[in-house]
């Protein structure tokens, strides 16, 4: 299933990290620091559909102990809802991305 755009951005974790990365490009580490209510596994699940959907990027990845430390940063271009976007979706959407939003 392809979710929308307005579905990618307007889910609570992913607007925690898109507004987490709003001031400048952060680690995973950083990340969790940022956001300690949200589990491990659930920043990894949520930084992969953001990564897919092009909301975020890889800018810089790096070998630490064995594994790899990756840097993210917002693409503020995919990072917003147009006028456009938003003049397509229907009364009950609008309220639904509302209601996520508060």
């Amino acid at each position: 299933m392809t979710m929308s755009k307005a579905d990618v951005i307007l889910h609570p974790v992913r607007m925690k990290i898109i507004q987490s990365l709003v001031k400048r490009p952060l680690t995973v580490q950083e990340l969790m620091e940022w956001n300690p209510d949200v589990p491990q596994a659930t920043l990894y699940r949520q930084l992969k559909v953001l990564t897919d959907s092009q909301v975020i990027y890889i800018t810089d990845e790096r070998k630490v102990r064995g594994t790899f430390e990756r840097t993210y940063s917002l693409n503020n271009e995919k990072a917003n809802i147009s006028s456009p976007e938003a003049a397509e979706l229907n009364k009950d959407d609008h309220l639904k991305y509302f209601m996520t939003f508060l």
